[in-house]
C-alpha cells in the first residue's frame, strides 16, 4: 500500500473514533497502519521527504481515547 492510502485510512480511525468505539480489528488494524507510517519515515531517504505529519511522528493519537 502506498503511504497516502495509509495516510487516509488512520486519518478515518481518527476520526472515527470521535463518534465511536473502535472495534478489536480496528485497533489492531491501527497499529499497524501506525507502526508502518512510523517505519517508513524512519527509513526514508533522503530526510526532507519524510512526512512528518500526527500519524509519522509520535506521541502517536490513541485510537481508545
Amino acid at each position: 500500500m502506498d503511504s497516502r492510502a495509509l495516510h487516509a485510512i488512520a486519518g478515518r480511525f481518527a476520526r472515527l473514533q470521535h463518534t465511536q468505539d473502535l472495534s478489536a480489528g480496528q485497533e489492531w488494524l491501527w497499529a499497524m497502519v501506525i507502526a508502518d507510517l512510523e517505519w517508513r519515515r524512519m527509513t526514508t531517504y533522503p530526510v526532507w521527504r519524510a512526512c512528518s505529519c500526527m500519524f509519522c511522528i509520535p506521541p502517536f493519537p490513541d485510537p481508545t481515547d
